[in-house]
This record gives C-alpha cells, structure tokens and sequence, in this order.
C-alpha cells in the first residue's frame, strides 16, 4: 500500500508492507524547519499505522543532518547499498574483458 502525507512545505512517500512501512522519499523545502518537520511527518506515520512493527527510511550517506536525526530517534543501519552512473560501470566493463574480472569475496561460490 502506497503511503503519502504531506504537510506545510514537507512531503513523505512510502510504502507498507505487513508489519513495516518503508519510507522512500521525505522532502522538506524549508531547511531550516527539517528537524521539526520530518519528526512531524514521521509521528504521522505512527498515528495513521499504528500497528506497524518497524519503520525504515533510506538515507543519502552524503546527509549527515538527516542520518544524525535519525540515528538520534532510533534508527539503526539495516543494510548497505552501493549504486553506481551507468556510464562508469560500462566503462569499466568494457575496459576490463570478463575471464579477467576478479569476483568479490561475497560473490563466490563455494
């Protein structure tokens, strides 16, 4: 189920999944309300889910004010995601022929 709450110059788009809801994307245009606006948008989404078990939100590593405020309401690290510009990885991929590639220790098969 797709979760949208807006409120003055603050915006949040989620999901909910059984027990969790995922936060994808919260936007406020005015910086100097960030705290305030994203606690109020994220006690929203507690008022109108409240039977929801966990709430997670993907953070930018680059916003450290976000993931400070976060880290300060709870929120702990889940998982790690690693993105890459198309352009380098064809880049790369053309540049290294694939017998010659080295798998990463956690892409190996045993």
């Amino acid at each position: 189920m797709e979760i949208r709450i807006a409120l003055a110059n603050a915006r949040l788009i989620g999901r909910r999944s059984d027990a969790e809801v995922q936060v994808e994307r919260l936007e406020v245009d005015d910086e100097s309300a960030f705290e305030e606006l994203a606690q109020a948008l994220l006690a929203t989404v507690l008022e109108q889910h409240g039977d929801t078990q966990r709430v997670t939100i993907e953070v930018d590593e680059r916003d450290e004010r976000a993931e400070s405020l976060y880290a300060r309401l709870g929120f702990l690290p889940l998982r790690r995601v690693l993105g890459v510009d198309t352009s380098v990885l064809r880049d790369d991929l053309e540049r290294t022929p694939p017998g010659d590639r080295e798998m990463p220790p956690t892409a190996r098969s045993s």
